[in-house]
């Protein structure tokens, strides 16, 4: 079986699988007794904070540059996200008591691109039904001798939309890797700086009358660790890394593909 069927199945796999408890994500107005309390700045700052910063791109890459001899990473992503208590007491202020998920797993596709010895491309997406989740980032290695560690400077940004939630992140990193003959390990720092807006219609006998809306922003410092292996020359890649959030939106996951 080709690369390309691999990537497929496993695509179709952990779409299926896993893209229902996206769904499960509590960002539909009827579930709770009254919308209108979504909107205070209490609850609607939980709720962006939670949704921008869950939700954002991860690279999952080491500083290591990733070079143009065809220079092609492609790529699933599977981060488990957990969830702040600040959020789930927001949720319980807003009616929705009963609500018990500690951990989302979000899916991502990744294509990584090597642009120059130095430069490198990196775009993630998720789509289902009506959830929406759009990333990228740039990175630069600006420090890779022959022997040491390799020093990058990496800047993300991700799109989402999920149910009456938008958001926008912008996270500046630092990346330290040390690349080895079948893995590079990595740590790294950044900075997650979310704005977003919580809009909710109102209805009433199926007629709009009028639309709700809020705005928030948040940010949190971001600290990772993470090793990438490689098997040569079969191309395949098993990333795996774990974040620390200062806002109590902790992630570990893994992304799985081939480089080309």
């Amino acid at each position: 079986m080709s690369r390309h069927w691999i990537t497929q199945a496993v695509l179709c796999f952990l779409i299926s699988s896993n893209a229902h408890a996206i769904s499960t994500l509590p960002f539909d107005p009827s579930q709770f007794p009254d919308p209108n309390a979504l909107l205070t700045k209490e609850i609607t700052n939980a709720i962006v904070k939670t949704a921008g910063l869950a939700a954002d791109h991860r690279s999952y890459e080491p500083a290591t540059a990733l070079g143009t001899k065809l220079g092609v990473d492609i790529g699933i992503e599977i981060t488990g996200t957990k969830l702040s208590q600040e959020f789930k007491d927001a949720l319980a202020l807003a009616g929705l008591k009963n609500y018990t998920l500690h951990v989302i797993p979000i899916p991502k596709i990744h294509l990584h691109k090597g642009i120059s010895s130095r430069v490198g491309l990196n775009l993630s997406l998720v789509y289902y039904q009506g959830y929406r989740i759009y990333g990228g980032d740039v990175k630069v290695t600006v420090l890779q001798p022959e022997e040491g560690p390799t020093l990058a400077f990496r800047v993300g940004y991700n799109f989402s939309k999920m149910g009456f939630v938008d958001t926008r992140t912008i996270t500046p990193q630092l990346v330290i890797s040390r690349a080895l003959f079948f893995a590079d390990p990595y740590i790294g720092v950044g900075y997650q700086i979310t704005s977003g807006k919580v809009t909710i219609p109102v209805y009433i006998n199926d007629i709009h009358i009028a639309t709700l809306s809020n705005s928030a922003k948040a940010q949190a410092f971001l600290a990772f660790t993470g090793i990438q292996f490689r098997v040569p020359g079969l191309g395949l890649q098993l990333t795996l890394e774990g974040a620390y959030s200062s806002a109590k939106i902790h992630t570990l996951g893994t992304k799985v593909g081939f480089s080309f």
